[in-house]
């Protein structure tokens, strides 16, 4: 027994699944239980479905996309249906197979569209530091097309622009399709008194909507991405989801404020 046990082990890699030759694996294709197939079938097929689907919890089963990817495995949706030495006769029975692949097809040109959308919008993710003279291309003319731009007016070593510098750039993690700029307050306006930053101002499709003035209207003192996110779903910037129930997870707020569509 202890010999049996040796012997598997030392058959096994050091990842523990155990390994099957070319040959072994031709010879089992044609119905041949040779080598490791012999008496480790079920451990190998089982290893086999593991490493198939290792991540298939994170995504949702979709029938329309299974049949999607067995369409693309069987050749595409490129074959002409009148191509040479095609026989006509024999296509009377296929009109059904014609409109669903017609529909796969369309399923999937949307699919990469939505996804290229998504591509699109979320393009910023991250708080950046830009010049005041850069202001109209990099705020003003950045929010066309209904984007979302917060440029933060702040003033050099003051506490209250540092703190809100800081959760900013952490909201904008949260929330790529919101533009998260800020500029030296005195080098977009001059001038600028200190005293007045930070000031935050809300830029949507082309026009300026919208400002706060110091960090109350952040949360003050307690400022944090929950009080950022709440006071941006007032503004309208998100849209927050939230659960009211006495149970609620608290940690979990901030992943249900989703971008306002």
């Amino acid at each position: 027994n202890s010999f049996c046990t040796l012997l598997e082990m030392v058959e096994r890699t050091a990842d523990a699944k155990i390994r099957t030759t070319e040959w072994e694996d031709i010879q089992y294709k044609h119905g041949n239980r040779v080598g490791q197939y012999r008496d480790k079938e079920h451990i190998i097929l089982a290893q086999r479905l593991v490493e198939a689907h290792q991540d298939g919890h994170l995504r949702p089963y979709d029938p329309v996309a299974e049949k999607v990817q067995d369409k693309d495995e069987r050749g595409g949706y490129d074959t002409a249906p009148d191509a040479a030495g095609a026989d006509p006769a024999g296509a009377s029975g296929s009109d059904r197979d014609d409109d669903e692949d017609d529909f796969l097809a369309q399923y999937r040109a949307q699919r990469r569209e939505k996804l290229a959308e998504q591509v699109a919008a979320n393009k910023f993710g991250r708080l950046r530091k830009i010049p005041g003279a850069t202001y109209v291309n990099e705020v003003t003319e950045a929010s066309a097309n209904k984007t979302w731009v917060l440029a933060s007016l702040i003033a050099e070593g003051k506490e209250e622009c540092d703190q809100l510098l800081r959760v900013f750039d952490q909201v904008a993690a949260l929330h790529p399709t919101i533009k998260f700029v800020y500029m030296i307050a005195k080098e977009a306006v001059a001038k600028f008194p200190d005293k007045q930053a930070p000031v935050t101002l809300f830029y949507y499709d082309g026009a300026l909507v919208g400002q706060i003035a110091g960090i109350e209207g952040w949360g003050g003192s307690r400022m944090s991405t929950e009080t950022v996110i709440d006071a941006l779903g007032k503004r309208g910037v998100v849209k927050q989801e939230v659960d009211d129930g006495p149970e609620r997870d608290r940690s979990a707020m901030t992943s249900k404020y989703y971008l306002k569509m």
